[in-house]
C-alpha cells in the first residue's frame, strides 16, 4: 500500500467504522461463533449481518497488508506480489475477450481493485456487486482517486449467498444473475437482468421480457 493509502486508512477516508462502534461490532461478531456460545441456527439466520460485521472490521487490515485486490496469483521469479496480481487481472481480461466499451459485472468485488485494473486495461465499464457498505464507500473513494468514477461503479446488494452457486456456462450464469438480481437494492435489478438476458440470448435461450425470467 502507498503512503497516501495508509494515511487514508488512518484518517478513515472512504469507508470507516466509528471508534465507539468497534468493540460492539467485535462482540456481536464473536457471539455468532461456537467458542463464544453462538449457535449454527443464529449464524444461518443472520448470515448477512455476520458477514458484514466481519468485513467492517477486517477490510482496512486487508488493504493495509494485501493492497486493493483481495486475491492471489502465481508469481514468477523476481515478480512482486502486486505485479503478479496485476498480470493475473490483465490475463483475465484477455481470456474474457473484453473490448473497449463493453460492460462488465464483478460479483463480490471487495473494494474494487480488480475492477479498476481491468477497466483501465481493457477500456471497459465495470460495475461491482457488494453487500458491504463499508467496502463500497471505500471503493468509491478509490475510484475517485484513480480517476475512474466515470467507468467504474458499485451496486449494493442485500445478500451474496448466491456466489456459492459457482455458475458454469452461459445458462447457469444467466440463472445466477437472475438470483443475484433478487438481492439487488432498488435501481440495480434491471441492470443485472439485462445482462442475464444478453447472456441467455447469446446461448440460444429465451427470456420473458415482462418477468425478466430466462429459460
Amino acid at each position: 500500500m502507498s503512503k497516501s493509502g495508509a494515511m487514508d486508512l488512518a484518517s478513515g477516508l472512504g469507508g470507516k467504522i466509528n471508534k465507539a462502534e468497534v468493540k460492539s461490532a467485535v462482540d456481536e461478531y464473536e457471539k455468532y461463533h461456537g467458542y463464544y456460545g453462538g449457535k449454527e441456527e443464529a449464524r444461518k439466520s443472520n448470515y448477512s449481518d455476520m458477514v458484514n460485521k466481519y468485513y467492517d472490521l477486517a477490510t482496512s487490515f486487508y488493504e493495509y497488508g494485501w493492497g486493493e485486490s483481495f486475491h492471489f496469483a502465481h508469481r514468477w521469479n523476481g515478480e512482486s506480489l502486486r505485479e503478479s496480481i496485476k498480470r493475473h487481472e490483465h490475463f483475465l481480461a484477455l481470456q474474457l475477450g473484453l473490448k473497449p466499451g463493453m460492460k462488465v459485472l464483478d460479483v463480490g468485488c471487495g473494494i474494487g481493485g480488480p475492477l479498476r485494473e481491468i477497466a483501465r486495461f481493457s477500456s471497459t465499464s465495470v460495475t461491482g456487486l457488494n453487500n458491504n457498505e463499508y467496502q463500497i464507500t471505500r471503493g468509491k473513494e478509490l475510484n475517485r482517486q484513480a480517476g475512474v468514477s466515470g467507468t467504474c461503479d458499485f451496486v449494493k446488494v442485500k445478500a451474496l449467498e448466491y456466489v456459492g452457486l459457482a455458475p458454469q456456462g452461459s445458462e447457469r450464469v444467466s440463472n445466477f444473475l437472475e438470483k443475484a438480481a433478487e438481492g439487488l437494492v432498488e435501481g440495480g435489478k434491471e441492470k443485472a437482468r439485462g445482462i442475464a438476458r444478453k447472456l441467455n440470448d447469446d446461448a440460444g435461450g429465451i427470456c420473458h421480457q415482462e418477468s425478466g425470467e430466462c429459460v
